[in-house]
Order: C-alpha cells, then sequence, then structure tokens
C-alpha cells in the first residue's frame, strides 16, 4: 500500500480519539481565493472540528513530543495565515512566504503547509530567519493520518514512551515506523517520522 490508498475512513479512525470530526463544507472557507480541491474534499469528509467555541469551532490538538499538533477547522483557516503570509501588526505580506503556501496546521509554531500547486504537504521550523519547507507527505490525507497515527500511539505508549533521558525508546520508535509502513514505503516512513523527531 502507498499514501494514496489512504481513505478518508483511515484518517477518521485516527483522529477520532482527539475531537469531534464533522463535515463541514466549503462555504465555511475564509479565504481570498478559492478553496483547494483536496482541502474542500478533506474538510467535507474528515473535518476536523473540536469544541464549539464562542467564535466557533476550535479545530483538534493531537498529543505528540512536546507541543501537540494542531489542523484548525474549515471557518478559522484563513485566520491562522496570520504570521506566516502576512503580519500581524500590520497586515503587511512576510517577505519569503511563497503564495502558493497554505498552512493547514502546527506544532508549536511549526507549520505543515499545503503547497498549492502540487497539493505536497510541506514542513518547516520556524524562527530560523527564513522559510524553506522540505517535502513532509502527498497530500492532506496523508498529513490526517500521520498526525492521527503517532497521537495514537503517543497515548498507547503512555509513561513508558520515554527513557530515563527523556528520550523516546527505541520500540516505540520503531513501532510508528512499522505503523506507517503500512501506508507508505519504508523509506518514506522513517523519513516522515524522523522529521517529526520520532
Amino acid at each position: 500500500m502507498t499514501a494514496s490508498s489512504i481513505s478518508s475512513q483511515d484518517v477518521r479512525d485516527v483522529l477520532a480519539p482527539f475531537g469531534a470530526l464533522q463535515a463541514q463544507p466549503e462555504a465555511a472557507w475564509q479565504g481570498d481565493r478559492p478553496l483547494h480541491p483536496s482541502l474542500a474534499r478533506f474538510y467535507e469528509e474528515v473535518g476536523p472540528y473540536g469544541k464549539d467555541r464562542p467564535r466557533g469551532p476550535e479545530g483538534i490538538e493531537i498529543p505528540t513530543l512536546g507541543n501537540p499538533f494542531w489542523l484548525p477547522p474549515l471557518s478559522g483557516l484563513w485566520a491562522f495565515q496570520e504570521g506566516y503570509r502576512w503580519q500581524g501588526r500590520d497586515g503587511e505580506p512576510v517577505a519569503g512566504w511563497n503564495q502558493a503556501w497554505l498552512v493547514v496546521g502546527d506544532q508549536g509554531g511549526d507549520p505543515f503547509i499545503l503547497d498549492e500547486e502540487s497539493g505536497h504537504i510541506l514542513h518547516d521550523h520556524h524562527g530560523r530567519g527564513s522559510w524553506a519547507p522540505v517535502h513532509l507527505c502527498d497530500d492532506i490525507f496523508a498529513l490526517g493520518f500521520v498526525l492521527g497515527t503517532i497521537g495514537v500511539l503517543h497515548e498507547e505508549a503512555g509513561d513508558d514512551l520515554y527513557d530515563e533521558d527523556f528520550e523516546i525508546r527505541p520500540e516505540w520508535s520503531g513501532e510508528l515506523r512499522a505503523r506507517l509502513g503500512h501506508r507508505f514505503e519504508a523509506a518514506e516512513a522513517d523519513a516522515i517520522a524522523a522529521r517529526l523527531e520520532w
């Protein structure tokens, strides 16, 4: 199997423990351009929604090492571009930000980026002074599956996840690669796990 065989139900199964999932129609999108087709399908079929708050849904948090992963609801996706695409203070564009990039999630400010030209998901670390994202996986469904699988494994492992130096035990790193290996080629599963510090 490959990442292209990841179904909406596969993604829902691994994300469901971390918050409400519900269909979010394309009309919830508040961006200044059409919603990318892969995102329209992802939010309609998977729909990371989370709890309702006074300003709307909060999206879902997925536990992992350090800061959790976060996937925003569709209604908050455009506002989430602040600090990446434009400055929060004055709304001016951020220098060096590719206009084909749309941040679709993060981990403590480290963005998961949809490249709207290829449909691929890129990943970068913030705070380095410039953006140079690298390929993480082929599409938003693959990203959802990866993040959810990590979250499920993190919860299963509990305190046993870490050794006395607060490093991930090799058996859990290996287990993540094995689970991802059911959907990705072995080298890709290893690269994804390593990039996300597992």
